[in-house]
């Protein structure tokens, strides 16, 4: 009897960017924005994982939908432009 594939819930760095579309280093770049979906990290400097759920939520609510959803993309962007703001975090 052969088993199907589970889909895994948490995504490395690796598998998130290949699910999304994005380079591992673009990734990187939302993991640091406010409003990115968390992410665990696993010992100090140990592998990083996102919960999938989470990740599609972040993507939903940056999802594309006219110029009012354009608009609060750019704010946010702004915001994290701000001086005194490093990396959009305080």
């Amino acid at each position: 009897m052969k088993r199907e594939p589970i889909a895994p819930v948490y995504l490395d760095m690796e598998a998130a960017a290949q699910y999304s579309s994005l380079s591992v280093r673009t990734l990187r770049s939302i993991l640091k924005e406010p409003g990115a979906p968390p992410a665990i990290r696993l010992g100090g400097h140990g592998k990083i994982l996102i919960h999938r759920p989470d990740l599609d939520a972040y993507f939903a609510r940056h999802k594309a939908g006219g110029a009012d959803a354009l608009d609060t993309v750019v704010d946010e962007v702004m915001e994290g432009l701000k001086p005194g703001r490093k990396n959009g975090n305080n």
